[in-house]
């Protein structure tokens, strides 16, 4: 949709490098007077190690086997925390804040690994029913609000809003729910009013990501975002409507 690619276009990931500029009546940059001398200690180097995942939330062997080795990594290179990019709960999100579906597809796979988890939607979240119940249409928009209230709850699971901005270090992350975007539904925000202020949020980082559930561009099967395929609609809706095309 229109929405989506407009915001994202306003989205840029970008290297930020500070310059210094001389003195009135100083050297010009560049100067042999600007090199630093040869036994000058080294700057410290900037670092921030983080972990992306998505689409993981099944709760099955295949999660926990990604979860030891998300573990080990981290074990052995260091990590500062992971970043959850949206549908972490299949099939059709939670009812409450203690349904058991938090243990099984979250706490229990991750038990073992130390971070916090920032938590971006997906549409899975966001159940979804359009006459008939249809996992994965992301249309129960009150789901979201109970992946935000767990974050009182879990020691890991930090999402303070449905969409929000974070920063750790040099770098500032900017999470999108793109879910909302795609449905253009402003029940916990206009999204796209929030981005200014979501850019000032992380000014003078030196990186500054976008996360969200949709990539804006994609060669997967889904496609890009905003003219995303929706498979999850050609099967409910067959069989709702059959009745109708004798």
């Amino acid at each position: 949709m229109r929405t989506l690619g407009a915001l994202y276009a306003c989205i840029a990931m970008a290297c930020g490098a500070c310059g210094s500029s001389s003195p009135a009546g100083g050297d010009p940059p560049g100067d042999d007077d600007d090199v630093p001398p040869a036994d000058a200690a080294p700057q410290p180097v900037k670092r921030a190690r983080f972990i992306a995942v998505g689409d993981a939330g099944k709760g099955n062997t295949t999660q926990r086997d990604v979860a030891v080795a998300m573990r080990d990594v981290c074990a052995a290179k260091g990590c500062d925390f992971v970043l959850m990019l949206g549908d972490n709960i299949y099939d059709a999100g939670v009812d409450s804040v203690t349904d058991p579906q938090r243990q099984t597809k979250f706490e229990e796979p991750y038990h073992d690994i130390d971070l916090p988890f920032y938590v971006a939607l997906g549409n899975h979240h966001n159940g979804g029913n359009l006459i008939i119940d249809a996992p994965g249409i992301g249309n129960e928009f009150d789901k979201g609000k109970l992946e935000v209230d767990y974050t009182q709850v879990s020691t890991k699971w930090t999402m303070p809003a449905t969409h929000y901005t974070f920063s750790f270090a040099h770098v500032g992350i900017v999470v999108l729910d793109t879910n909302a975007l795609l449905w253009e539904n402003t029940t916990y925000g206009n999204q796209t009013q929030w981005l200014p202020q979501a850019m000032m949020e992380v000014e003078g980082k030196d990186w500054v990501f976008l996360a969200g559930h949709h990539p804006y561009r994609s060669n997967g099967t889904h496609g890009n975002a905003g003219s995303y395929d929706a498979p999850e609609l050609a099967g409910p809706y067959t069989a709702a409507f059959a009745g109708c095309w004798w």
